[in-house]
């Protein structure tokens, strides 16, 4: 294919990407393509241990494709210093045979899809998406996060949620309910892939379809791209949970929990619904339980957040596809921050009223571990020209 190589040079390799319209500022690193394998993945060799999470193939000064980084290990062998596990994407037009074993690639920053300081400029179109719409491949009902700036994170919660600031996001699209082992039992039966460990037995069974699935980051990645969506970045899981601020409500005081007002243990499953048998009693003759156990996805009707997305506190904690970073204007020194953990949302039935906030970040754990944490999950995707509303 030719990818640019050592060979070319650096410096010719930097005014390649400039003259394609790649700043110098953004980060640039050459790696070696050493294996791929099944379900878009490769295993890439890398002068220097990657730092960021996604990056955009480049070839001649144009992007063909785009990789997300799964996991990284230090390594010394032929002058690389780390191996990346990575998933790529490449562009429409592009054919597999363009990544191939001992090709030298060049990959460059990316800006995050969804995410920008400042609302895109304004084209004189009003783009109408609609509200619900139904996944193809997964046949799961996804809700609209409108485009528009949200508060993200907290100053009055952990170091790791610090400093509240406001976020522009794009038109998205997001589950409404977590994926649940029903849900999962299908994508297994398209794909033959192996039962989640969360399955005793291996074995799916039908009375715990309507629960959510709990699996590993690798596995809630695989689900995510057969059903060509995304596991969300952070700042989407709390647009989703919490809503976006109105024109002129700057100063309001950002939601905590995915409904308006004070911690209510009857609104979700956690810690304090078990606490008593009054509490939350309706909803435990509901579905015969009087112990700390996971609920089906589609239960808390009543705190659902502000765009109809239930189960966004307590039940299952979510994997996001963010690595455990400090935010932007957090100079605290963590020595877990990096690209080793990925974050989890949400809390679960076991957290307290504490974890279940919606700007709480949990470490998920290390995607290159052989046994990895487990945790539910939902998708999210991008709003494409085919989810306009048809106008009269």
């Amino acid at each position: 294919m030719g990818f640019i190589n050592r060979q070319t040079g650096l410096a010719l390799l930097l005014a390649v990407i400039i003259a394609g319209g790649h700043a110098a500022a953004e980060y640039l690193i050459i790696g070696k393509v050493e294996a791929k394998r099944k379900r878009n993945r490769i295993t890439v060799l890398f002068d220097e241990k990657p730092r960021l999470q996604s990056y955009l193939i480049v070839r001649n000064g144009t992007a063909l494709g785009s990789v997300d980084v799964l996991s990284v290990m230090p390594l010394k062998k032929d002058g690389s210093s780390a191996r990346a596990e990575c998933v790529y994407t490449l562009n429409e037009g592009i054919t597999d045979d363009y990544l191939k074993a001992g090709d030298e690639i060049a990959f460059v920053a990316g800006s995050p899809r969804f995410i920008r300081d400042f609302p895109a400029e304004q084209t004189g179109e009003n783009i109408v998406y609609k509200k619900i719409i139904v996944s193809q491949r997964d046949g799961r009902e996804m809700v609209l996060i409108p485009e528009g700036k949200f508060y993200f994170g907290s100053n009055q919660g952990d170091r790791d949620e610090y400093p509240q600031q406001v976020v522009f996001l794009n038109d998205f699209y997001i589950d409404r309910y977590e994926v649940s082992n029903r849900d999962y039992y299908r994508y297994i039966i398209a794909t033959r892939a192996p039962a989640p460990r969360s399955w005793d037995t291996g074995v799916f069974r039908e009375e715990s379809g309507s629960l959510p699935v709990l699996v590993t980051y690798k596995e809630a990645l695989s689900y995510a791209r057969w059903a060509d969506k995304a596991l969300p970045l952070e700042e989407q899981w709390e647009k989703a949970a919490r809503g976006m601020f109105a024109q002129g409500d700057e100063g309001a005081v950002p939601r905590l929990y995915p409904w308006e007002g004070e911690y209510n243990p009857e609104k979700l499953n956690a810690a304090e619904l078990w606490s008593s048998e009054e509490t939350g009693k309706s909803i435990k003759i509901r579905y015969t339980v009087n112990s700390k156990t996971l609920l089906p996805v589609d239960s808390f009707s009543d705190g659902a957040s502000p765009y109809g997305v239930f189960n966004m506190s307590g039940n299952a904690m979510e994997w996001t596809s963010s690595w455990y970073r400090p935010y932007k204007g957090n100079s605290k020194i963590n020595g877990r921050y990096g690209t080793q953990y990925k974050v989890l949302r949400g809390g679960d039935y076991c957290s307290n009223w504490y974890k279940v906030r919606v700007t709480n970040r949990e470490i998920g754990g290390a995607p290159n571990l052989y046994q990895d944490f487990v945790a539910g999950f939902r998708c999210v995707r991008e709003a494409r020209v085919t989810d306009r509303e048809e106008q009269p």
